[in-house]
């Protein structure tokens, strides 16, 4: 019996985040998808604009080593394919030739596999260049961001692209209601499909890790990319007025973080694996999600809450629509200067079991059901 109680196998083409690279919403649903249907997960360019940094620099690095090996197995009818894309899309006739190229190498992987009627599913709006013409059965959109609000992307280009896709797809999946809301269309299903979390993993107690024992308690936590979108202003602010409470910065930086470095109670760690982050996560006191207040981050849903609480530590997150359901179990605060008040009493709240109990179900097998029975009633069964 498949994933979601379906005998009869589906084919995937995905085009998404670079496998492995972090633990995205898309990778955690296709490590379970990938072990029932087949898959070839297509390596795609972010939507952002090229920069002349040390940051873009690495990453143009890792991207022209997964060229030099662009099919790789990680799975019984799992690929990863990394065909050499650039960062240009859209109507332009370098766009169309890039376009049509990238087409050949994608259905030749496709062939590799046997691959025919498979279900083209994106992430990134960019992908509608390719719907038509990798004789796809269907096209499913899955929903994570505001995309066209993403700093140092073609906001514009974007805009067209993620219209046109909607008007495209056959499914639509979307994180949060905000984004349900904004996608729908009179020809496709859309789905309502909140983040889940592989609650073991967060949830069974670990050994701290040695890096922790010098940093005094309490800690309080911020995990994940640490970029534009993180107000770091708010935490030098709370870290000068509170310089008892240890904060522990979790992630790789992608933006200036001058402002916190220096100051004896903040401490950067760089990126953990997925593997050894809960360890680090079962080390703290309280976890923080403190994004800024814009468009973006109103209508997003971050991955992390559910991971916070499975830990069962107390958390404190920026207040936006996605998270008002959380309101029992996450000390929410809507504006910056609530934001001590927030921390200080999450410190004192116990309630483990409690958090924890809140996502148990909520699980991304749970959600893999969600997606399975859409795509039975949508395109019928698999091949």
């Amino acid at each position: 019996m498949g994933v979601g109680g379906e005998e009869k196998r589906y084919a995937f083409v995905v085009f998404s985040d670079d496998w492995g690279r972090h633990a995205s919403s898309c990778q955690h649903l296709f490590e379970r998808i990938g072990g029932e249907h087949r898959v070839l997960w297509v390596n795609t360019i972010g939507l952002r604009g090229v920069k002349a940094d040390g940051f873009t620099f690495f990453r143009g690095m890792e991207k022209i080593r997964s060229w030099l090996k662009p099919m790789k197995k990680v799975g019984e009818d799992f690929y990863i394919f990394s065909p050499v894309m650039l960062p240009v899309f859209g109507e332009g006739w370098i766009a169309k030739i890039h376009r049509r190229l990238v087409g050949v190498e994608i259905r030749r992987a496709m062939r590799r596999m046997g691959m025919e009627g498979a279900i083209l599913w994106t992430t990134v709006p960019t992908a509608v260049d390719f719907v038509g013409r990798l004789g796809e059965r269907g096209v499913v959109y899955y929903v994570t961001d505001d995309y066209h609000l993403w700093p140092g992307g073609d906001a514009a280009k974007i805009v067209r692209a993620d219209r046109e896709l909607t008007e495209k797809s056959d499914l639509i999946f979307a994180c949060s209601e905000v984004l349900e809301d904004t996608h729908r269309n009179e020809k496709a299903k859309t789905v309502l499909l909140p983040h889940g979390v592989d609650f073991e993993h967060f949830s069974t107690l670990k050994p701290e890790p040695e890096e922790l024992r010098a940093i005094p308690r309490p800690r309080i936590c911020f995990f994940g990319l640490i970029y534009e979108k993180i107000d770091l202003a708010l935490l030098r602010e709370f870290a000068l007025v509170r310089p008892g409470v240890q904060m522990v910065m979790i992630g790789p930086i992608g933006t200036d973080v001058s402002r916190l470095e220096g100051l004896a109670n903040v401490h950067f760690l760089g990126a953990k694996s997925y593997a050894e982050l809960p360890a680090y996560l079962q080390g703290m006191d309280c976890f923080i999600v403190p994004y800024v207040s814009d468009e973006e981050t109103k209508a997003s849903g971050p991955l992390k809450i559910r991971e916070c609480l499975a830990v069962g530590k107390p958390v404190v997150a920026r207040a936006i629509p996605n998270l008002e359901g959380f309101g029992d179990v996450v000390e929410l605060y809507g504006r910056s200067e609530d934001f001590v008040g927030a921390v200080d009493r999450a410190l004192g709240d116990g309630r483990v079991e409690e958090r924890r109990e809140r996502v148990r179900g909520e699980t991304w097998e749970s959600r893999v059901e969600t997606i399975m029975r859409a795509l039975t009633e949508v395109m019928g069964k698999g091949c």
